[in-house]
């Protein structure tokens, strides 16, 4: 599914998803708080959508000025053609507008909001937030929507074929064959 995450950019910001089910995904936004001066910062929201089945990031952009229009073309981005999910779990948050709805109808896609207050209802995207901002968005400044589209393409090609997932018996959501010799890479980002 997909989630829209808030992030402030500049020089004194701080950072702020069963195995084989692939009938649905998540949607999202990645929100991130911190302190900035406001001359120097600006706010970004991240779009992620993620598979259920391997927990794989299968879509992300982000965009300065999130509307409705903007979210139904990320749907229809994410899952062109006949790659449509059954069902799409996503918060309630108002950028969701009628247009987003009417979008993923159309698409025979069955949009299922969470209740209000209840973000374990999708929690393998809560999950995937966290850990993006964890192991990436606190570590790194962002300057720009082209600098953070830089970082979250360089962290989907780790979390997606390397990063292990215990829930998948560490592997990764890419299925890889195991290796019992070979060599330690890092993968910079």
């Amino acid at each position: 599914m997909g989630f829209l995450i808030p992030i402030l950019t500049g020089p004194m910001s701080s950072p702020k998803i069963p195995s084989d089910l692939n009938w649905h995904d998540e949607v999202e936004w990645l929100h991130r708080q911190g302190r900035c001066l406001r001359s120097l910062c600006t706010r970004l929201f991240a779009f992620l959508v993620v598979g259920h089945g391997r927990r794989r990031l299968l879509w992300f952009d982000d965009t300065r000025h999130p509307t409705a229009e903007w979210l139904a073309r990320q749907m229809t981005e994410a899952f062109p053609w006949a790659s449509t999910p059954a069902y799409l779990i996503r918060d309630n948050d108002r950028a969701y507008g009628q247009v987003f709805t009417t979008r993923v109808t159309a698409m025979g896609i069955r949009d299922r909001p969470i209740s209000p207050g209840a973000p374990w209802q999708n929690g393998i995207t809560e999950r995937l937030i966290g850990t993006l901002r964890r192991e990436c968005l606190d570590h790194v400044v962002i300057f720009g929507e082209a600098h953070l589209r830089r970082v979250l393409s360089l962290y989907a090609v780790y979390y997606n074929q390397t990063r292990t997932h215990l829930a998948l018996h560490k592997d990764c959501p890419r299925k890889r064959p195991v290796q019992r010799f070979g060599s330690v890479t890092t993968i910079r980002f």
